[in-house]
């Protein structure tokens, strides 16, 4: 749809009323009229009131140009059809043609002039086509489109002042045919929710959102996984990918002792495993766990663990005079129920990765004694990562964390501090109510700037479109989630504004991205253990069928 305006000067645009007017005039009376009234010396009987309302509405349009308050120009307004069946075409054309007509425009399709019209939609071609009746710039700004579908940014502004690239995070297509520029952030702010039921494709969309993540150079993502979702892709790519609370996954909390920072944390957390243990920390612990960690610092870093702490530490109960400090610790030391998880001289996590997945789900189901430390742990171990690189963190099935106190307190800090840092939080979670009760639902609504509704049949019943609306969106926005089609359609709504979009994604992209063959992967994994130069990618592919795979071979490099 092509709408050209040619704006004529102030004096050819008064000619061209002055003339409407002697044209307009004229015809108010007909020339056998004009004769009889000139050889009877008697007014013409019959004039045309058309014509002399026609003569005013020139004579004010010349008024209006003297004084400046409209200009005149050439308007005309082009609609272009196309298929590869011309009978589909020209059924097309006429579709469009009634539609203009049933509001009270005027429209043709052209015949003899077509090539005409077509060259009058090229950009500067201002002399074909040219229609000869002008039209005031008043009535030209009620008829010029000047709205249109929202398709996103097609430029991610922020992502281009960090990393020098400023594409669009995910191109997307919708029903209309036109593309959708999907990026999560709207300005400097990327945190996310995803919203859905089971089954609606949220798997799929947060592992596309983790790939596509890693074009802008430098940056990295997190995943803080349940279920191994998020395994395929990380694989795939080369990443890390981690499940805390297995055999292999150990950790080694005071590791690092360097800084104040590092020794008040470490602190922290010793007195933290006191208190989940049933303990009280005096003040006489406290300055005893102080004293041990300064003492470790100075010790080699493979040499700062629990067991070594509990050696170090200096502290007997002034009743007992028993080392009970030493014995409440003890669950957390190599042989105790948790030793072979925090005891450990040095972290089996490694961060020299852009794409790390940390499956939380096994952890998670672990006794408190040992879920909140770890958590506790992990946090601080990923902040290592937030140096300002552009950063995407994901928390998958986010219920799973916003459930833990200790989960709840980090996320409402991150949420508030992590936007200076360049780091996108996302959250994705498959209970809807959920979030909404939970006690962090206020934050996640003010600080989410972005968020994104998997197709709901169920969004209109009154539970669920009280919750949908919580989340801001409006009844429209709710019949159309309920009308979307499952593992299809996505609703995204953000301060900019709100679309449905697609992802019409390929099956060689799926294979990656789609459900994983943990069978599979856990046979290459098998085959290549601890090899870091392994390639999974293109072994995927043959696996999955996909003939051209070789091509593949030796073209990753590990991220």
């Amino acid at each position: 749809w092509c709408t050209r305006y040619i704006c004529l000067d102030k004096e050819e645009a008064i000619k061209r009323a002055e003339k409407a007017q002697k044209n307009h005039r004229g015809n108010q009376v007909g020339w056998m009229q004009s004769f009889l009234s000139s050889a009877t010396k008697e007014p013409p009987r019959q004039i045309n009131g058309g014509a002399i309302v026609k003569e005013e509405d020139a004579a004010t349009a010349q008024i209006a140009l003297d004084t400046d308050e409209v200009s005149l120009g050439l308007y005309t307004s082009n609609i272009m059809v196309w298929d590869s069946d011309l009978k589909r075409a020209h059924k097309k054309a006429q579709g469009i043609k009634k539609l203009i007509q049933s509001v009270g425009f005027i429209a043709k399709e052209e015949t003899f002039n077509a090539f005409e019209a077509w060259k009058s939609m090229m950009p500067g071609d201002m002399t074909s086509n040219i229609r000869a009746l002008p039209v005031v710039s008043s009535n030209f700004s009620h008829v010029v489109p000047l709205s249109a579908i929202w398709s996103g940014m097609i430029e991610n502004a922020h992502a281009g002042e960090i990393t020098g690239v400023s594409v669009p995070h995910v191109i997307c297509s919708t029903q209309d045919g036109t593309p959708f520029f999907l990026n999560l952030n709207p300005r400097d702010v990327g945190h996310t929710i995803i919203l859905g039921p089971t089954g609606a494709g949220k798997t799929t969309l947060l592992n596309l959102l983790e790939l596509q993540f890693l074009k802008y150079p430098e940056s990295q993502v997190i995943v803080l996984d349940k279920g191994r979702s998020a395994r395929l892709p990380t694989m795939a790519v080369g990443g890390r990918y981690y499940e805390p609370g297995t055999n292999g996954v150990s950790f080694q909390p005071l590791q690092n002792l360097e800084t104040i920072l590092e020794k008040t944390w470490a602190i922290e957390w010793i007195e933290s495993l006191i208190e989940i243990q049933g303990g009280r920390v005096t003040p006489g612990m406290s300055s005893a766990i102080t004293d041990a960690i300064e003492r470790m610092s100075n010790i080699p870093e493979k040499k700062r663990t629990i067991t070594t702490f509990c050696q170090s530490v200096n502290y007997l109960d002034p009743d007992s005079k028993q080392s009970i400090l030493r014995e409440t610790l003890r669950p957390y030391q190599l042989g105790g129920k948790y030793g072979s998880i925090f005891d450990a001289d040095c972290t089996s996590i490694e961060l020299n990765t852009r794409y790390l997945t940390l499956e939380m789900e096994y952890l998670m189901q672990m006794g408190e004694a040992c879920v909140a430390p770890a958590i506790s742990y992990i946090f601080h171990f990923i902040e290592r990562m937030f140096s300002g690189r552009l950063t995407l963190l994901v928390l998958d099935e986010a219920w799973l964390f916003l459930r833990h106190p200790i989960f709840r307190e980090k996320i409402e800090e991150w949420l508030k501090t992590l936007r200076k840092k360049n780091v996108f939080v996302v959250f994705a979670t498959q209970d809807v109510s959920d979030a909404v009760n939970s006690s962090l639902c206020s934050t996640l609504i003010q600080q989410c700037h972005t968020k994104i509704f998997l197709a709901d049949p169920e969004a209109q019943t009154p539970a669920m479109a009280n919750a949908y609306s919580t989340f801001g969106l409006s009844e429209s926005e709710i019949d159309a989630l309920s009308h979307s089609i499952m593992k299809r359609d996505y609703l995204y709504t953000s301060t900019l504004g709100s679309r449905l979009f697609q992802l019409d994604l390929e099956e060689i992209t799926l294979a990656f991205i789609g459900t994983p063959d943990h069978d599979l992967l856990d046979s290459l994994a098998s085959e290549h253990p601890d090899d870091p130069s392994y390639e999974y990618a293109a072994d995927i592919l043959d696996a999955k069928g996909f003939a051209y795979a070789h091509y593949l071979k030796n073209t990753f490099a590990t991220v």
